[in-house]
């Protein structure tokens, strides 16, 4: 949001906030109907969303951040998937060798290209990986709770989560368990947040440029309105903060 806001500032351009979901159709609608906005940043790209199917629909202005297979969008982001087989790859390398991912909601695209990366690095290092090695849509404390509870009945050696609030559950329960980190089983993240950073022990985490991706995105969307054709990236770069989770 950051990012987005100074790049729009900078052309001359306020930002309309609207926390809607996906799915929330009736919203979006009011918005271009009442001409509140110019264009829009649709910050998750998910499967079957309604929203990207009506803004289509009436050729209304507007950029996905995230991965979609849909070609015909207008679409900016990072590396995920590449990061994410990075940092299981190296994971395996340092003799870690039953991963446990703990994963969101599998209607977002991002939580496909993650376990993608992650599922990559297990073929390409030989080693097996299981599907009960893999839990998704984890929303809540609850649904953490029994994931975490498998993985440690599983014998795992390293918890690997998908972002920072799983991660932040994932260390909830694990201190509820008195398990220590990393001496009983390392954790990892593929976000990084400042609450991982300054976690006892702080969590080993991939690191992307959120404000530089929100630069983009805004850039993006500015020159289509100004008549340009952008096309869409993939903004390279990102870095693997090891830190003391990991044994």
């Amino acid at each position: 949001m950051s990012g987005i806001c100074e790049e729009a500032s900078a052309r001359d351009y306020d930002v309309v906030l609207s926390m809607v979901s996906d799915r929330d159709t009736v919203q979006m609608e009011r918005l271009i109907n009442r001409r509140k906005v110019d264009g829009l940043i649709v910050s998750r790209s998910t499967v079957d969303s309604p929203v990207v199917d009506l803004l289509k629909e009436r050729e209304f202005p507007f950029i996905t951040v995230g991965y979609t297979p849909d070609r015909t969008l207008l679409t900016v982001d990072n590396e995920n998937r590449k990061a994410c087989q990075d940092i299981t790859r190296q994971l395996l390398d340092r003799g870690l060798r039953h991963l446990v991912l703990l994963g969101g909601e599998e209607n977002h695209y991002i939580t496909q290209e993650r376990r993608m990366g992650f599922e990559e690095a297990h073929r390409q290092a030989g080693v097996p990986l299981s599907q009960t090695q893999m839990f998704h849509e984890l929303r809540d404390i609850e649904t953490t709770r029994q994931a975490v509870d498998a993985a440690l009945k599983q014998g795992t050696d390293c918890l690997v989560c998908m972002d920072d609030f799983i991660c932040y559950l994932a260390l909830v329960l694990l201190r509820e368990r008195q398990v220590s980190i990393p001496e009983e089983v390392s954790i990892v993240s593929f976000y990084d947040s400042r609450r991982l950073e300054y976690n006892t022990p702080p969590i080993a985490s991939l690191w992307f440029d959120a404000r530089a991706l929100g630069r983009r995105a805004c850039q993006m969307l500015l020159d289509q309105l100004a008549g340009e054709s952008p096309q869409s990236e993939v903004l390279p770069g990102y870095e693997i903060r090891w830190r003391e989770s990991v044994r």
